[in-house]
């Protein structure tokens, strides 16, 4: 089937390819920081941070129209809104206001167009062909990062506010998207008293999600901070660490087909396992290599778990009401990431408040999630479509 759908599939990484557009700040933030002297730097921060955000509750409402537009129209308007959202700072950037308002434009394209690119592969893909397809989007998003991040510190090197013109890059991909993403398929239309259900499975995934999230990403908030307490050298060795973490993804999209195949049920429980052996290593790291393994791992992780929270949605929601439960999982696990800070700080000051606590707190929550994982996916099986006439369940 996926030699069918070659040009399906064109499409679909071609949407991937442009979601990362919104890190092409992350390499100008100091220049802005000194183009805007009295904006403090956490609202600075905000440029990177927010679009996160804001895609959540985006994605959750473009989900609502799944029944009354094609999802190759959200996806291509919300392609052009984040051509035009990320580029406005080249020219409008007199104020901080209008960098923070381009970053919100940026926002609702993110969850826009990541809510359509997810949606269509269950319309043309199934079974194993589909957690492939699904898996290896996390390969795309990772390689447009490195698209745009070397492309946004060689532009913005004389001019930070030039930075922006990466954003262009993502006109190549609409391009491909105009030839070679399909229509997908309309989801059936509520009738009077019908709701869309969001059966128990899917809310399980959910807060697997949640948790995975908000414990993977303590290795980016306090990787550099790490380096720094325990001597182990400066910004050259975090960013070693950090580019280990990132560069997981390209693999981390390549073996979800292979996980399923090996472990079956089991394989979602395997990548809790990959997050809590770096979070062990990252507790633990008494050099910059074994940091950077943990980086690897951590991140290898809780990104080919990704896929399955899609798969999950798609194997068991009723036709009506499959894109928001798509995009639910997709919310509840960038909702644990966006609040990582502050649930991992509150908790660490429980008991000391260092960074080496609260990793090893870290450590004890994804050893309980590997434990819960095992015992329910030994239950249910994400990996396949719920058998017929199984009804959805509350």
């Amino acid at each position: 089937m996926i030699k069918k759908n070659l040009k399906t599939l064109v499409g679909v990484y071609s949407c991937a390819l442009c979601l990362m557009a919104l890190i092409v700040p992350v390499s100008v933030l100091a220049s802005i920081a000194q183009a805007f002297p009295d904006t403090p730097i956490t609202t600075i921060q905000q440029i990177v941070t927010l679009p996160s955000l804001i895609a959540i509750p985006a994605g959750i409402i473009v989900s609502k129209f799944a029944s009354k537009i094609h999802k190759k129209t959200f996806a291509l308007f919300f392609t052009v809104l984040y051509i035009v959202g990320g580029s406005m700072p080249v020219w409008l950037h007199s104020d901080f206001s209008q960098l923070l308002f381009s970053a919100v434009l940026v926002g609702i394209s993110l969850g826009g167009l990541q809510n359509a690119m997810t949606t269509i592969i269950p319309d043309y893909f199934e079974g194993e062909e589909r957690g492939t397809v699904l898996g290896l989007l996390s390969t795309f998003v990772c390689l447009g990062g490195f698209i745009y991040t070397s492309a946004a510190a060689t532009l913005g090197a004389q001019d930070w506010t030039h930075a922006f013109y990466a954003y262009f890059i993502v006109g190549i991909f609409l391009v491909l998207e105009i030839i070679f993403l399909p229509q997908g398929k309309l989801e059936p239309k509520a009738e009077k008293g019908e709701h869309v259900v969001v059966p128990k499975e899917i809310i399980f995934l959910c807060v697997f999600g949640f948790v995975l999230y908000t414990f993977a990403q303590l290795f980016n908030s306090n990787e550099a901070l790490l380096v720094a307490e325990r001597g182990l050298g400066g910004t050259a060795e975090a960013g070693m660490a950090s580019s280990a973490y990132t560069l997981s993804g390209l693999l981390a999209g390549v073996i979800v087909g292979p996980l399923i195949k090996v472990f079956k049920k089991q394989a979602p429980t395997v990548t809790f396992a990959f997050t809590l052996i770096g979070l062990v290593l990252y507790a633990i790291a008494p050099s910059v290599p074994v940091l950077c393994v943990a980086g690897f791992m951590i991140g290898l992780g809780y990104q080919s778990f990704t896929p399955f929270g899609g798969m999950g949605a798609a194997n068991f929601s009723l036709a009506m009401g499959m894109a928001f439960n798509m995009q639910l999982c997709n919310a509840s696990s960038s909702l644990g990431q966006a609040l990582s800070p502050f649930t991992t700080s509150f908790l660490g000051n429980l008991f000391g408040g260092s960074i080496t606590t609260m990793i090893w707190i870290g450590v004890v929550a994804i050893a309980i999630l590997t434990v819960c994982g095992f015992l329910y996916f030994n239950k249910v099986d994400i990996t396949k479509p719920r058998a017929i006439g199984e009804g959805a369940q509350e």
